[in-house]
């Protein structure tokens, strides 16, 4: 896997592109990968690491905004027309938390027996959610089955 000089992984990777991305990445630790390049946990890095490779520092909603452009070829008027709500991202893909969402998570939306509402996002799961996972909720259909 190669790096561009641009926004990452790429083909055709100069050598400066190489050194600016280089304290962003290190050698996978799993066997399987051969040794490749990984990202690093942004966890364990220094705001010199991230300003040091050009991370362009924004707020959460601008960042989700900008990556649900990318998304969608660089066109900003495909956002609003994104179809695959299966995408975690996809209620804040305008660049704002709508109320109701906000609602939801914090457990006040409408139509819960309780009058807690459903909650969007389960924050006490301890494994990621597989896309196929979100896609068979989303249609009601098995993740390896058809209806």
């Amino acid at each position: 896997m190669a790096y561009g000089a641009d926004r990452g992984p790429r083909t055709g990777v100069g050598v400066i592109a190489a050194a600016k991305w280089s304290a962003l990445l290190e050698p996978s630790p799993y066997e399987n990968d051969q040794g490749e390049l990984i990202g690093r946990d942004p966890r364990g890095l220094t705001p010199s690491n991230f300003a040091d490779a050009g991370v362009p520092l924004m707020p959460v909603m601008k960042a989700i905004r900008a990556n649900c452009i990318d998304c969608c070829g660089g066109q900003a008027g495909e956002v609003r027309k994104c179809v695959f709500v299966a995408c975690p991202m996809w209620p804040m893909r305008m660049g704002v938390l709508p109320r109701a969402l906000r609602a939801a998570i914090n457990g006040r939306g409408e139509g819960a027996p309780d009058g807690g509402g459903e909650h969007i996002a389960d924050f006490s799961r301890k494994e990621p959610v597989q896309t196929e996972e979100l896609m068979a909720d989303q249609s009601g259909l098995s993740a390896d089955r058809g209806p």
